[in-house]
Parts: structure tokens; C-alpha cells; sequence
């Protein structure tokens, strides 16, 4: 179940704002869909799991390998 679900522009945190302003390239946190923030912090998360349940494997491999 996704964990990002803004309904509203005014529901997204102020330090959450600052940063999807940042890497969205925006001055306007309105002129990002909210489909786009959900989709991209949900995206992100997705992302961070799996480098984290794939990186003990790779460092095992290294070792293996050295």
C-alpha cells in the first residue's frame, strides 16, 4: 500500500515542499500534479527498500569474489 497519498497541495509538509520544489525543478509545489508527488515519493520509497534488501547480497558477493 503506497505510503504517500497527498489529497491537497496544503497537506504536503513544509520540508517535503522545500524538496520536491527542489528536484522537481518548480517554483510552484500547485504546478506539480499531485499524482506526479505521490507517484515520485512512492517511487522513491519503492527504491530505497529495495537498495536496502539488495545491498547485504552485494557485499557478500564482493567478499566472495576478493
Amino acid at each position: 500500500m503506497p505510503r504517500y497519498n497527498y489529497k491537497k497541495h496544503s497537506e504536503i509538509p513544509a520540508y517535503m515542499r522545500d524538496y520536491l520544489l527542489n528536484v522537481s525543478n518548480s517554483d510552484n509545489i500547485e504546478n506539480v500534479s499531485l499524482e506526479e508527488i505521490n507517484g515520485f515519493l512512492n517511487g522513491l520509497e519503492e527504491w530505497e527498500r529495495e537498495v536496502q534488501l539488495t545491498e547485504p547480497v552485494r557485499r557478500m558477493n564482493r567478499k566472495i569474489l576478493n
